[in-house]
């Protein structure tokens, strides 16, 4: 655990505040005492109390960690005193510098949210790691954001996903469950401008942020995927050290963090482009010509999604042309091409991007068969 070795407040944000460890300043143990007599009410007031106590909880982890993004998504640092390098957060950086991309701001909450008996689970969105609160009468649940309090707040069930007493049923099951949100409920409900919500927070959005017009469009969807605390917390370490590995070039270890993760893996909006890391990972695999691995890859990730859409078919045809491409591998290409054609299958009506896909595939293997 990293808890026991946070000081609050950072010491780059010191005020008048005396520094002591995280645990006594948000008050775990006190906490941790009354929860237990109050999850066992399910009056309004008692379920406002426990949202109350994870959002105190929630502003000291911000208090504690400074935050850093990833130089390859905003190109400026925060913390002098972190290596001015691609290298991604990780939780190492945690107990180093009390650093944290938005990953360690949501295993540290996830932590203390566990010591003071809240129950919660890790979230993860579009490259985005935060915490959901479950309501004890299943009519709601709660985003808790250490990082952008402001999106703090309530959302309820509806068609994008189910019942959240099956929500909690499938968590406790299989450790995970997945629930589609539509982002303008999220930032209907905030006293800002909808541009300046997404701007500072660009998850929110499948689309680069350039303008108020191209912010996000309706039925541009979220995908939430949901762990239990545990789990999630291990899912998020092990997805913060397989993209460092990527981007140190260390292709067995990233292979090792991929296993790891196994059919969990956090990012699983198939509506969108093509998981980058994934994509990263084949090419290197295939100008390695590491086919098997490549497809044992591709295994790995796909294992992730719990149903196998048209979507899901087409963007495996797309990672076994990438790696076609890279290795120029004959039976690569036969694999993107199959692929394609049984995304046809599954899907009624067949779009001009399939049928464009499936030609390149079928171009690339052939011209790959004349290849002595």
């Amino acid at each position: 655990m990293y808890l026991e070795n946070i000081i609050t407040p950072h010491y780059l944000k010191t005020n008048s505040e005396s520094p002591e460890r995280l645990s006594d300043a948000a008050n775990l143990k006190e906490i941790a005492s009354i929860t237990t007599d109050v999850v066992l009410s399910r009056s309004n007031e008692n379920c406002q109390q426990l949202i109350d106590y994870a959002e105190h909880i929630s502003n000291t982890v911000f208090k504690s960690l400074w935050f850093l993004a990833n130089k390859k998504q905003y190109g400026w640092f925060k913390d002098a005193y972190v290596r001015p390098d691609s290298r991604v957060i990780t939780p190492d950086n945690l107990n180093e510098h009390q650093v944290a991309s938005c990953s360690g701001f949501a295993i540290l909450t996830s932590e203390a949210l566990e010591k003071a008996k809240i129950e919660h689970f890790v979230a993860f969105s579009n490259q985005h790691s935060f915490v959901v609160l479950p309501d004890k009468n299943d009519t709601f649940l709660y985003l808790v954001d250490s990082l952008s309090p402001d999106l703090n707040q309530k959302f309820y069930e509806n068609g994008n996903f189910p019942s959240i007493a099956k929500l909690k049923t499938d968590i406790k099951l299989k450790g995970r469950a997945d629930i589609v949100i539509d982002p303008s409920d999220l930032t209907s409900s905030i006293k800002i401008d909808c541009f300046s919500v997404i701007y500072d927070n660009p998850w929110l959005s499948n689309k680069k942020v350039c303008s108020f017009q191209n912010v996000y469009t309706k039925g541009d969807l979220l995908k939430f995927r949901l762990f239990t605390p545990t789990l999630g917390r291990y899912v998020l370490e092990n997805y913060l050290y397989f993209v460092d590995s990527l981007e140190q070039n260390n292709i067995s270890e990233a292979l090792k963090r991929l296993n790891n993760l196994g059919s969990n893996y956090p990012d699983v909006n198939e509506t969108i482009n093509l998981e980058r890391n994934i994509k990263k990972l084949l090419v290197q695999l295939g100008r390695n010509n590491e086919i098997t691995l490549a497809g044992q890859a591709i295994e790995t990730y796909l294992s992730s999604f719990d149903s196998k859409s048209h979507l899901t078919k087409q963007h495996e045809g797309d990672y076994w042309r990438i790696i076609a491409k890279n290795s120029r591998n004959k039976s690569a290409a036969k694999k993107a091409k199959d692929c394609y054609a049984q995304a046809k299958i599954i899907r009624y009506n067949v779009s001009d991007i399939l049928n464009a896909k499936l030609l390149a595939a079928t171009n690339l293997f052939n011209e790959l068969e004349q290849v002595v």
